[in-house]
């Protein structure tokens, strides 16, 4: 699918935690946010109404991708919630595994979203280069606060659909992989079943296997339908292969 722009930018913060859609009150968390959480976070910053989104960023309309820029760590926290019932207060423990960069660095991911709508693109293009987030932009948990940072709006003069990469910047559904990605000590590849897709009720429609990199953020092998960009960060220009789901 040949597309005519793409809106960069990135989203940080210092920890984060993104549950996985099958643990149980150990909450366990990805690497990175799935789709229905990005695509959340994108109606938050526009201030879009609850759970009314879900036919502007279905497939045909909408397609993202994201790249993993700080290399990740994983760690087992004890969170107390507190429950009131009948004016008293309990509490009770639950394991949380809360992802971290690596060296003391913030979190950061670079988000790449497709939308057929360019004026809403636009809008929120505007948005983020004002710094305003609308209702505010989360970790996942309401206590990870995050930033936003825009990095370019490019058009498809930029953008070139490929048959086939032999490495991509981004995280990639597994389908779009032929055969094995290359291994070597400096890799460690993750495979994660996450949500892809939900009703307005927030119940899950779709599912799918993703693969990420979480150390370089460079994935290698034979990728299939892949797009090679050309955005301008801080006045230069970054070329990169990624993968719209």
């Amino acid at each position: 699918m040949q597309i005519n722009n793409l809106l960069i930018f990135d989203i940080k913060g210092k920890f984060g935690h993104f549950k996985k859609f099958y643990s149980n009150s150990s909450s366990l968390t990805y690497y990175f946010p799935p789709k229905t959480t990005i695509l959340g976070m994108i109606a938050s910053i526009l201030e879009l109404p609850r759970d009314s989104y879900s036919e502007l960023f279905k497939k045909e309309n909408c397609l993202i991708s994201l790249s993993i820029k700080t290399p990740l760590k994983k760690n087992i926290q004890c969170m107390n919630y507190e429950n009131w019932k009948d004016n008293k207060s309990t509490y009770t423990q639950v394991r949380l595994e809360v992802l971290s960069a690596i060296n003391k660095k913030q979190l950061r991911y670079r988000i790449y979203l497709w939308h057929k709508d360019l004026e809403m693109l636009k809008n929120l293009k505007n948005k983020l280069i004002s710094s305003d987030n609308g209702y505010g932009v989360y970790l996942g948990q309401r206590q990870f606060i995050a930033k936003t940072c825009f990095i370019d709006l490019i058009s498809s003069d930029n953008i070139v659909l490929n048959e086939n990469s032999n490495k991509i910047n981004s995280v990639t559904p597994l389908k779009n992989i032929v055969g094995l990605p290359i291994m070597s000590e400096e890799k460690e590849y993750v495979r994660s079943r996450m949500p892809v897709l939900l009703n307005n009720d927030r119940e899950l429609l779709l599912s799918q296997e993703f693969l990420s990199e979480i150390k370089s953020s460079i994935i290698e092998g034979e990728i299939r339908d892949t797009y090679t960009i050309k955005y301008l960060e801080n006045r230069k220009v970054i070329k990169e292969d990624i993968v719209l789901y």
